[in-house]
């Protein structure tokens, strides 16, 4: 039975594939191929965002110098410099009268009348002959400007060429309006990077937001100064204001060798020339010439009524326009203040309008004033002389029954 056994398990064993532990060599060579393809694949996989990490910042910076982004240096510096600097506030009226100036011919010379509050725009055309009659001060009236279209600059073109030197003088703006203050803070940014830790930026933000309020409320408490300063300025009475600047408008006149000096009105203007000639005829010598004068609206300026009893100048010349009911009845008003006051140097003259066509007008009224200014001013004056009065007194000798 034993024989029997060992060669059936001979044979089953013959029969069997023999397995053997070594390796075929292609197997071995696509074994490590297969290696090699793993490794370069999670070297691929484990550079891949580095690389382009550094690509998208290179590109970052690339696009940030190219739009002119600035880096938190820069913009920690600017900010600082920016904080620093004061608001700017407008000025309307030194807008217009830079612009005013710009325009002007080159025979008009542009003269900043400088007082030790303001400064003042005022246009300077000469005598256009050789001989000088004197200085003449323009005052324009509301709503207008020292080379307004309407009256001013024909008389003041025209009585330059005349003979006469004119200086045509901006009025401030009895009430300008004030600038708002500035009461908004300025926004403290809250955004955070990620990639920091949570309480570094928050105290880093905190301490910004800190620093921006307290700069803010320190320039809100410099405008607050300044504001108070200029209402302080505007409370001021405003014949202070315009006598500062006429006297410096007549400053320029004497320095021109421009003695004999009038303050010509027109409309408003001439109420406040009148103000002025009534507050400043004891120190100085200067005459008035008042065309059409018209109340001012503003309730605190001064009435032409009660100045009209006060004027005690060598000459006062009221012009009024004879085709308005309206100036006729304030006219005679005036006319019977003077008399009441016995003012002895105070004429009233009216001036047909003629409004057929506006641009002769002006050239007329031009002309008509010229001829009232010789009469009054430059004849009157030359009477007043010793040889006046002795070319007076021989022309009456001559005559019949002298």
């Amino acid at each position: 039975m034993a024989p029997i056994v060992l060669s059936e398990h001979l044979n089953t064993t013959r029969n069997q594939p023999v397995q053997t532990t070594e390796t075929p060599p292609k197997q071995l060579s696509r074994l490590k191929f297969q290696q090699l393809m793993c490794a370069a694949f999670l070297s691929c996989c484990v550079l891949s965002p580095i690389s382009v990490q550094a690509e998208d910042q290179d590109n970052a910076a690339s696009m940030g110098a190219a739009s002119g982004e600035m880096q938190p240096a820069d913009a920690m510096s600017d900010t600082g410099q920016s904080e620093t600097v004061a608001r700017s506030v407008p000025n309307p009226a030194a807008q217009r009268a830079a612009a005013l100036a710009q325009e002007q011919s080159p025979e008009t010379e542009i003269i900043w009348l400088e007082t030790d509050k303001e400064t003042q725009l005022s246009l300077f055309m000469p005598s256009g002959i050789t001989e000088s009659y004197g200085g003449i001060i323009l005052f324009h009236p509301s709503m207008a400007t020292p080379d307004w279209p309407d009256i001013i600059r024909p008389l003041r073109l025209s009585l330059s060429d005349q003979g006469w030197a004119t200086l045509s003088v901006a009025l401030p703006d009895p009430h300008p309006v004030p600038v708002p203050v500035r009461n908004m803070q300025p926004a403290s940014s809250t955004a955070e990077d990620p990639g920091t830790e949570a309480d570094a930026s928050t105290e880093a933000s905190d301490s910004a937001a800190t620093e921006a309020m307290s700069d803010a409320a320190m320039q809100d408490t410099s405008m607050a100064n300044t504001m108070s300063e200029d209402e302080a300025i505007s409370k001021e009475p405003y014949i202070d204001q315009l006598i500062r600047i006429t006297l410096a408008a007549s400053a320029q006149l004497t320095d021109r060798e421009q003695n004999r000096q009038i303050i010509l009105g027109v409309g408003t203007g001439a109420v406040w020339a009148a103000a002025y000639v009534s507050q400043t005829q004891d120190d100085q010598n200067i005459r008035l010439l008042m065309i059409d004068p018209r109340q001012p609206e503003d309730p605190s300026a001064p009435q032409l009524n009660e100045i009209i009893p006060l004027l005690d100048s060598e000459t006062v010349l009221d012009l009024y326009f004879e085709n308005s009911e309206l100036s006729k009845t304030q006219a005679k008003q005036r006319l019977r203040l003077s008399k009441r006051s016995k003012l002895p140097d105070y004429r009233q003259i009216k001036i047909n309008q003629r409004p057929d066509d506006s641009k002769r007008e002006q050239q007329w009224l031009a002309k008509k004033i010229r001829g009232i200014l010789k009469t009054n001013i430059i004849d009157a004056d030359f009477t007043r002389t010793t040889e006046g009065r002795l070319e007076a007194e021989k022309a009456m000798q001559l005559m019949p029954g002298g």
